[in-house]
């Protein structure tokens, strides 16, 4: 996850992905971008009254998840809308090596 505050980055975070009965890499990176929303949610709450939150993904599945506004039909739908619930905010799809946290999510991993 990385945030941004007026084009300058403030906070970088990643986490290992979890091991899980599915292997399903758009389950795994909504648990983690959950995770990651709700833990650092109180340090970048000034942002909700002074910049527009756009949260990027490279993941197609995972953007439409978020765009979407139904009922949760999956796993994957009822992280969505959780992040929803936590972060009014613009979903933007970009390919993967142009993802700003694509650095620290798929180059960088934890060694497990």
């Amino acid at each position: 996850m990385v945030v941004k505050y007026n084009e300058q980055t403030v906070m970088t975070e990643s986490i290992p992905l979890t091991k899980t009965l599915t292997n399903l890499a758009s389950y795994k990176e909504i648990q983690g971008a959950y995770k990651l929303l709700a833990k650092y949610k109180s340090a970048i709450d000034f942002i909700d009254k002074r910049a527009s939150k756009i949260i990027v993904t490279d993941n197609m599945r995972l953007w439409q998840a978020l765009e979407r506004n139904e009922e949760p039909r999956n796993d994957l739908e009822v992280y969505a809308a959780r992040i929803r619930a936590l972060y009014k905010a613009t979903y933007q799809h970009i390919p993967g090596g142009q993802n700003p946290a694509d650095f620290y999510s798929r180059r960088h991993r934890l060694l497990t």
